[in-house]
């Protein structure tokens, strides 16, 4: 599959193709700070989808012929163009997007075109919302939100003067023919600094992990992928009862051992709490790796010692036994490897606790503990917002 992909819904206009491969291909001409530290982003592979009326204005209109002069000019091999267009019940391809089936024809293309794209870790996907009617933007944004990864982007294009946006010549800044006419016959200059291309990146929220992607069905619908990711958007808030060690999550109880207990109430109050972890904060805070956890000296140690005392109030002895194991761990490697190894072992019995109890995958996929690694280290925690989360310690 080829790394760089872009995705874009068009309507009757082809060249905000051109326009938004321009703006990636030239992020140092960017007026946004952040975006003139971007790399230049060079698509192998452009889908369109579009209506049968745009596949024929693309036709018309030189696209492809434009896209393979644009690489050219970046010292660029020509990439591969794909043409989509969403087929009605009886397989033909829909003139417009006016209809309730039309539009629900064009969301189920392009959120399984997303979703495929995004299937290949090694990719990175672009998506613009520069083309078409309101609601192929509204299905395309959807579509990138629920299968979006960190590497993936979208944007939208501005063009200026705003004019050059109804000009059928235009194609981007600096093309060959330095002066195109808009529509009333009035020339306007295509240099660069003249024309401009603005791209404004669109942020997004990443909802991905709360699917099950390698089991959706065949063939993708967008309402059942919505209605896959309400259910769990909507899981019931995650009690935890510190009275009976339980994981409360609407009908399931999940009873678990003083030490899984202990640990998945520190992995819930450094989400609650958002404590600052290791990655991305908008989306791992309060997220930590095995260092942090088993640093006698740490807020997650400290944390855990506390619930873990508190849960097992029956047997004192059991709780200075570890404690000694964790001041142990500060010049004994044996202690070390037995508290890395035990709390481990404890990490993964909780999501196979978490598994046995609750049947729906969604529920359960919002509540376990995730795993991510990055370079030679793990990191995990729990991707649950901070209000469905709710420690009961009372006795």
């Amino acid at each position: 599959m080829c790394k760089n992909i872009l995705v874009a819904s068009i309507g009757m206009s082809p060249a905000v193709i051109t326009e938004t491969l321009w703006a990636l291909m030239n992020p140092h001409k960017q007026r946004d700070e952040v975006l003139r530290g971007h790399a230049p982003f060079v698509p192998e592979l452009v889908h369109v989808v579009t209506t049968a009326r745009g596949r024929q204005r693309i036709a018309a209109s030189g696209l492809q012929a434009r896209i393979r002069e644009l690489y050219s000019a970046h010292g660029h091999p020509e990439p591969r163009l794909i043409i989509d267009v969403p087929k009605d019940q009886k397989g033909e391809e829909i003139e417009d997007i006016n209809t309730e089936a039309e539009n629900i024809a064009f969301a189920d293309l392009i959120t399984a075109i997303i979703r495929q794209y995004t299937q290949d870790p090694e990719s990175a996907v672009h998506v613009s919302l520069a083309g078409g009617r309101k609601t192929m933007t509204s299905f395309t944004h959807a579509a990138i939100t629920y299968f979006g990864r960190p590497q993936d982007r979208l944007s939208h294009v501005l063009v200026e003067p705003p004019v050059l946006e109804t000009t059928l010549d235009f194609w981007w800044p600096g093309q060959p023919e330095e002066k195109v006419l808009s529509r009333d016959g009035h020339p306007y200059s295509t240099r660069e600094g003249d024309a401009h291309v603005e791209l404004v990146e669109t942020p997004f929220v990443r909802l991905r992990h709360l699917l099950d992607t390698d089991n959706l069905p065949t063939p993708l619908s967008h309402r059942q992928v919505l209605a896959e990711l309400q259910k769990a958007v909507d899981a019931q808030t995650v009690v935890l009862r510190f009275a009976d060690r339980t994981l409360q999550v609407g009908p399931y109880a999940i009873v678990l051992d003083h030490r899984e207990f202990a640990l998945y109430a520190t992995l819930a109050t450094a989400r609650k709490m958002r404590w600052r972890g290791v990655g991305r904060q908008d989306i791992y805070y309060g997220w930590m790796n095995m260092d942090m956890l088993t640093d006698p000296d740490g807020e997650a140690m400290r944390t855990f010692l506390e619930y873990y005392a508190e849960v097992y109030r029956t047997d004192a002895q059991a709780v200075r036994d570890f404690e000694k194991l964790v001041e142990d761990s500060r010049r004994d490697a044996d202690a070390f490897k037995e508290l890395r190894d035990g709390l481990s072992i404890n990490k993964s019995k909780i999501n196979e606790a978490i598994s046995k109890v609750i049947t729906d995958h969604q529920v359960r996929q919002s509540v376990k503990i995730h795993n991510k690694k990055k370079g030679n280290t793990w990191r995990f925690g729990l991707l649950l917002h901070p209000h469905q989360i709710e420690l009961d310690r009372s006795l």
